[in-house]
């Protein structure tokens, strides 16, 4: 995957067939792109996770590679890695933080119940200076959340599905020891809305195993179904049904560089999916406006095809599926050019054809081939009445996507085509262990080598997750950073089973991917990077006076706290113009660190003082939306439990159910320091705590009202436009320290919303960095003290809801914070934490605490010696079933290597 001087001596080769002037200032221009993605390559980065799905209260162990985009060597460039966890609309639930060295980070992130519940997730991981490019470079990684913590039962789903009128579902029953069970009773019930299709008792077998394969009746215009499985009375799980045959199909045509041309034979690819965003396999034919078949087609791979034909000028086609279903194929043109790469796997030679209409022959156009963001060749191609050919060696092009442009005269792209080039140099990786099969809590001693193409010992740097496959079955082929480096990374859009593409796939299905998702992501080159390569945590700043102007010499001390225990102090001095840094942090070891920052003037006094800080805009949610196929399904395509626990539905229901059970009251059991709250023992109903919001510390109190309080509104008074705030229906009343805003308004303008704009100079006023918490009050027991306090009666059907606000300061909103201070909640970067992994030294081990972790083992930071080798050990659990041992890494200067292998019990 060496790529340097590949990219030189074609080079030199090539320049010496340019000799058209019009083109020089574009060859130019091309030059100059490369010099600059030369000197300053985009990063990409790959994520490799101990396993693909989590229990709630679970840890993500993760390490990250940072490779250059132009060779895939590793990138010492940026040195603080940002990881956000986004849900499945896009939204940041959680940023963190870490330190990378030499292009390797190690990070642990926890799942807790306070920010995260079952679903999908995506970790979004980006470097200051690949904010450059967009947040379109930014990889996604999908892992999801199955349940809570503390299971009694899990059910691995294989398969669950409609198709031609009949359920189908393969699934295993595993109590929480990670033991199977021997005929087990399952209760299935599978619904459409409210109507119940089907409602069986099913005996799993020996094994645990649990397959269905039932008729269903008429569901008409139905793709969703329910499907709910139960054991006893302890576990329930529900998961939604697909009826694959009923969700809509899209079926594109792409003709091959982008343009249909009238009178040529042509390539297209095409795709069919689902709703879902999955690839459906399809076969049928086109035919022309008369109904006459033009040629037949048949997918090859996830709905993914080619198809070749000549289309006439003015005439209009239709794909006709099979089934019946119509879809409408690009117009052709009358007039354009057309680009055709035919890269055959079995030669060592791509072949570029370049053709044109009649009135396009017999001009000059350029053609460049680039990989990674750098030519590999480029001249000038005039075409004539027959088109022409141009063969390149594959061996001028390193592993990966290479992409071929025509351009005018003007320098305008006409035509593009991306091919997949791979030379088969990946690193090789064998893992021996010193015995084939191995007992419960047995030693493991496991053997790392790796070598590169040529054969010979590499030193490089490989992380190793070993996983339980009776209760883990990762997708065959998930993205691997094999995949991700040379494909994903490169294509728009969600690729299904990226890896199936490096395991000797039909020639026919990757060049069906190229032609449907061959853009690749290099936006144009920038002159001057607007984000620099960050090299430490800093925290910047200036600090001001009364009228605004910077302070020279003032002397500012920054308090730390990181997590419970740990805590730091710094000092630094403005300069000149007032401005401050404080870098040389210690290492974090929690992603709670708070900062209060105090500065002085040179006479040590605070008043007039104001400081601000340069605070870092990160990006919010993608600009493009999730990829759509895992929205539709939690994990099929690995095992999934989602455990639905009794008591924790009925808490859950009671609070959301307001008024199904009066009797009983679910009170807020947090604390809030320093609360004025009124009530006994400073029972709320909803309570905010400092923890809750320190995430959002830059943020206005309204902002958080309208988020996170359940039930908050703008509305009306009765029989009135005049505007106010309520909570679930009831009139809100702000008490901010123990004072009652409301009460103090005093009517200034007719305007209807007079009232708000009264409370929204508090609410706005008050960041959220303030704010120690938020006590919200609604039901009649905690609500009465509160009305006879204020002296307010519920009357005329309407009651009221009151919203306790308890800041740092203890004085309401009438001082916003002290003087020449500043609190500060920054994304710090976190020290990875080791993995434990037991160490079974005993046969007089204690078996009453049985051992069925998921992850057995996770070693990130393994580097193999000058032999390419490495030697590692660990012990297995007391599952019955076997394990899996994923590697992936590399060598550092340009080569990567994935290997798995399965460990028998």
């Amino acid at each position: 995957m060496k790529t340097k001087g590949r990219y030189l001596v074609f080079l030199s080769i090539l320049f010496c067939s340019i000799a058209h002037g019009q083109y020089e200032s574009l060859r130019s221009e091309i030059l100059a792109t490369d010099s600059f993605n030369r000197a300053y390559p985009r990063e990409k980065i790959f994520l490799h996770l101990d396993r693909p799905y989590y229990n709630l209260k679970d840890t993500i162990w993760i390490k990250g590679y940072i490779l250059s985009a132009t060779d895939l060597t590793a990138m010492d460039s940026s040195q603080l890695v940002y990881i956000d966890i986004l849900d499945n609309s896009g939204q940041v639930i959680k940023r963190s933080s870490v330190y990378s060295a030499a292009g390797i980070f190690f990070a642990n992130l926890r799942l807790s119940e306070t920010d995260f519940k079952q679903g999908v997730y995506w970790l979004r991981t980006h470097t200051q200076f690949m904010r450059n490019y967009g947040d379109s470079v930014f990889p996604l990684t999908r892992f999801a959340i199955i349940g809570s913590g503390n299971p009694d039962w899990e059910i691995a789903l294989g398969k669950a599905g409609v198709a031609e009128g009949k359920f189908f579902l393969q699934a295993s029953l595993l109590p929480a020891t990670g033991q199977t069970f021997s005929r087990e009773e399952v209760s299935l019930v599978l619904k459409a809305k409210n109507k119940t299709l089907l409602r069986q008792k099913v005996i799993t077998g020996l094994d645990g195993q649990l397959t269905v394969q039932e008729p269903l009746p008429e569901m008409g215009n139905v793709q969703q179904l329910q499907l709910q499985l139960s054991v006893g009375r302890d576990f329930s799980m529900q998961v939604p049904v697909y009826v694959q045959e009923k969700l809509e199909l899209d079926l594109q045509f792409l003709p091959e560089g982008g343009t249909l041309i009238a009178g040529q034979r042509q390539r297209l690819g095409f795709k069919a999916i689902n709703s879902a965003g999955r690839g459906v396999e399809v076969k049928g034919q086109i035919e022309n406006e008369q109904g006459s078949v033009v040629t037949q087609f048949t997918s090859v791979h996830k709905g993914m095809g080619l198809v070749w034909f000549s289309p006439e000028a003015g005439v209009r086609y239709t794909a006709v599926l099979d089934d019946g279903q119509r879809f409408a194929l690009p117009p052709a043109q009358q007039s354009g050019t057309r680009l055709q790469v035919d890269n055959d796997p079995a030669s060592d030679s791509l072949v570029v054809w370049v053709d044109a209409s009649a009135d396009m022959q017999n001009k000059p156009y350029f053609f460049r081939a680039s990989s990674h963001g750098i030519s590999c060749a480029m001249g000038v191609i005039r075409t004539k009445s027959q088109p022409s050919r141009v063969a390149i060696a594959k061996s001028a092009f390193p592993s990966g996507i290479s992409r071929f442009t025509l351009f005018d005269e003007k320098g305008m792209p006409l035509n593009e085509r991306s091919t997949l080039i791979w030379h088969r140099d990946t690193l090789q990786i064998e893992l021996t262990t010193h015995k084939p099969t191995y007992g419960n809590r047995d030693s493991v001693s496991v053997t790392v080598q790796v070598r590169n193409a040529a054969g010979e010992p590499v030193v490089g740097s490989f992380s190793l997750a070993v996983i339980d496959t009776g209760r883990v079955l990762p997708a065959p082929y998930a993205d691997n950073i094999l995949s991700h480096m040379l494909l994903s990374s490169e294509l728009k859009g969600a690729i299904e089973d990226p890896a199936y593409y490096f395991t000797d796939p039909a020639p026919e299905a990757v060049e069906a991917l190229l032609l449907t998702q061959g853009w690749v992501q290099y936006p144009q080159a920038f002159t001057k990077p607007v984000y620099l390569y960050e090299k430490q945590f800093s925290v910047t700043g200036k600090v001001t006076n009364l009228l605004n102007k910077p302070v020279k010499g003032s002397e500012l001390t920054l308090l730390g706290k990181d997590g419970r225990f740990g805590s730091f102090i710094t000092q630094t001095t403005t300069d000149e113009k007032g401005r401050f840094t404080f870098n040389d942090f210690p290492l974090f070891n929690t992603d709670t660190v708070g900062m209060l920052i105090k500065a002085s003037n040179r006479k040590g006094k605070q008043f007039g003082i104001g400081i601000e800080l340069d605070l870092p805009r990160q990006p919010g949610a993608p600009a493009s939306p999730m990829p759509a196929f895992a929205r539709l399904d939690i994990a099929y395509d690995t095992a999934v439990s989602v455990q639905l626990q009794q008591k924790a539905n009925l808490y859950r229901g009671l609070r959301r159910e307001r008024g199904y059970l009066p009797e009983v009251i679910v009170k807020s059991r947090l604390r809030v320091k320093g609360s004025k709250n009124l009530n006994e023992d400073r029972e709320a109903d909803q309570t905010i705590t400092e923890a809750m919001l320190e995430k959002d510390a830059k943020e206005e109190l309204l902002y958080i009202l309208n988020r996170d309080v359940k039930g908050f509104n703008r509305s009306t008074f009765p029989k009135s436009n005049i505007q106010t705030y309520k909570v679930n229906g009831d009139f809100a009343v702000f008490v901010i320290d123990g004072f009652n805003i409301n009460r103090n308004y005093e009517p200034t303008s007719p305007s209807p919303t007079a009232f708000v704009d009264y409370l929204n100079d508090y609410l706005k006023y008050i960041r959220v960095e303030e704010v120690v918490g938020i006590e919200v009050l609604t039901s009649p027991g905690n609500t009465f003290v509160y009305e006879n306090e204020f002296n307010l009666r519920p009357e005329g059907g309407y009651r009221y809801a009151f919203i306790e606000i308890t800041t740092r300061s203890g004085n309401g909103a009438f001082y916003k914070s002290l003087p020449g201070t500043y609190l500060y909640k920054p994304t710090a970067p976190v020290t990875g934490k080791l993995f434990y992994s037991p160490r079974y030294t005993s046969k007089e081990t204690d078996l009453t605490i049985l051992d069925y972790r998921s992850t057995l083992f996770w070693k990130p930071d393994i580097i193999t010696d000058e032999q390419g080798q490495a030697q590692l050990s660990f012990y297995t659990s007391d599952s019955k079933t076997g394990y899996l041992l994923i590697i992936q890494g590399t060598d550092m200067i340009g080569g990567v290597g994935v290997k798995s292998r399965v460990l028998k019990k």
